[in-house]
């Protein structure tokens, strides 16, 4: 999902766990998770907040790990991220999301997006990773994509039409808009309907 702050994104995504009958694992990044160490020990634990009887042998071998210097840590890491997948399908049978929020903030860290990429092909298929970012993620999608297995939500799939906008009004129960009314909300807030109200 790409979009600026401000137009929904987040709130479509809190929409869809509200709605959705399988569980969800949300991680919202930020700097802190540029260090291997930060974003390996928070993805485990956002999986335990949602799952907190699973993982728990992963700690001990996560904290042997996560203490070695940054060269150590960052030659482990995708022995990790393995051990976290082989975890996950033996310990976690039902489909469930995880949600790699605010993907911008790491964006830019080639050694992060080399471990998001092996948790993008690692990951038992019944695990739905979903990125959320204000960019588009600079990450290798080939293999998922000639195996049809990911796709994406851009900003002209999310923008309301005034016939959107005067559905929502009535949803709303809120006084009609005339039709002239809906299309210069639509025009001034180019379609995004968290700008309007």
């Amino acid at each position: 999902m790409l979009r600026a702050a401000g137009y929904g994104k987040t709130v479509l995504l809190a929409d869809f766990v509200r709605t959705a009958t399988l569980p969800a694992c949300w991680y919202f990044l930020n700097q802190t998770d540029t260090d291997p160490v930060v974003f390996l020990r928070t993805l485990l634990a956002s999986i335990q907040r949602v799952f907190p009887h699973w993982g728990h042998p992963l700690g001990p071998v996560f904290a042997h790990y996560l203490q070695q210097n940054a060269l150590l840590v960052q030659a482990t890491s995708a022995y990790l991220l393995d051990e976290l997948c082989a975890s996950i399908a033996a310990e976690l049978p039902d489909p469930f999301t995880l949600i790699l929020s605010n993907y911008e903030e790491i964006n830019d860290n080639e050694a992060l997006g080399k471990l998001v990429e092996i948790l993008l092909t690692r990951l038992p298929r019944h695990v739905m990773l979903i990125i959320e970012s204000r960019v588009i993620p600079m990450l290798s999608f080939t293999s998922l994509v000639i195996r049809d297995e990911v796709c994406g939500v851009y900003t002209d799939i999310l923008k309301f039409s005034a016939q959107d906008i005067s559905e929502l009004i009535h949803l709303q129960g809120l006084p009609s808009l005339s039709e002239e009314e809906a299309s210069r909300i639509t025009t001034i807030f180019d379609g995004w309907i968290a700008g309007s109200f």
